[in-house]
């Protein structure tokens, strides 16, 4: 099967697999497909794990580049948010 952006659905599946590998050899467990998700400008992996406390950054081919506490997503995100607001 072709998904709409050309790309069979084999090879997502093929993707996934090796992302959820590169997790578990990083000591983490992606709890579903739907807490990967893909930064198509940037080509990274970002997925979700320890219940949402912790996201891991994972470049092509399956390299773990950097890992980030949700504390410091959530203060990335308001001061980003402040700084928005400021330029309006």
């Amino acid at each position: 099967m072709t998904l709409k952006n050309g790309i069979s659905s084999k090879v997502v599946e093929e993707k996934i697999a090796a992302i959820k590998e590169e997790v578990e050899e990083q000591g983490y467990r992606v709890k579903s497909d739907k807490d990967i998700y893909y930064d198509v400008n940037f080509k990274q992996f970002y997925v979700v794990v320890q219940d949402g406390q912790k996201v891991l950054c994972i470049i092509e081919p399956s390299q773990l580049i950097g890992t980030m506490d949700r504390t410091k997503i959530v203060n990335t995100f308001l001061n980003q948010s402040e700084e928005a607001d400021f330029y309006d």
